[in-house]
C-alpha cells in the first residue's frame, strides 16, 4: 500500500520495481477475486496461533507473562528478525525479544530463553517443510498456465 508513495527516484531500481510488481500483482489478486476478507482472516489467525503457541512456551519458560502482553509485544519484536542483515533472524530477534519484554519486567536472562525456543521452533518447522517438500513427489509446474491463471484472477 505504501509503495506508491516512494519517490519516483526509488521507483527506478530493479529490485524496487520487483517489490512493487509483486505488491500489485498481490493486491489484485486479493481486492478483485473477492478472496481480501477470507485472506485477512486467515492471515490474523496464524498470527494469532503463532504468538499463542509463543505465550505456551513463555509459560514452560515459567514467565509471568499474560497473552494479551504476547498479542502486542511479541509481533513487532519478530517482524525484526525478518530484516535481511543475518541468518535467519538470529541475533536481531534475541536482541528485539529482549527489549520488549524487558519494558514489562522479564529479565534478560528469561527473554534470550523464550527466544531461542522461538528461534528453535522456526528452524524445526522449516526442517519438517523441507523434508516434507523433498519427499513428496515432483510436479513439473507451468509456468506459462501459472502466470496464465494468475493473469484470469486479475482480470
Amino acid at each position: 500500500i505504501g509503495l506508491q508513495y516512494l519517490p519516483e527516484k526509488w521507483k527506478q531500481w530493479r529490485y524496487i520495481k520487483w517489490v512493487i510488481d509483486i505488491s500489485d500483482a498481490s493486491a489484485g489478486v486479493i481486492l478483485r477475486s473477492g478472496s481480501g476478507s477470507g485472506v485477512l482472516a486467515i492471515s490474523i489467525a496464524l498470527h494469532v496461533v503463532g504468538i499463542g503457541l509463543v505465550y505456551l512456551m513463555a509459560m514452560a519458560c515459567g514467565l509471568e507473562i499474560n497473552f494479551s502482553s504476547c498479542l502486542i509485544l511479541l509481533p513487532p519484536s519478530l517482524l525484526v528478525s525478518a530484516v535481511p542483515v543475518s541468518i535467519d533472524g538470529w541475533g536481531l530477534r534475541e536482541g528485539a525479544v529482549i527489549f520488549v519484554l524487558g519494558t514489562i519486567g522479564v529479565a534478560s536472562n528469561e527473554a534470550i530463553v523464550l527466544s531461542l525456543f522461538i528461534g528453535f521452533s522456526q528452524v524445526l518447522t522449516g526442517l519438517i517443510g523441507g523434508l516434507v517438500w523433498v519427499l513428496s513427489p515432483n510436479e513439473k509446474v507451468d509456468l506459462d498456465e501459472a502466470e496464465k491463471l494468475l493473469n484470469q484472477s486479475v482480470e
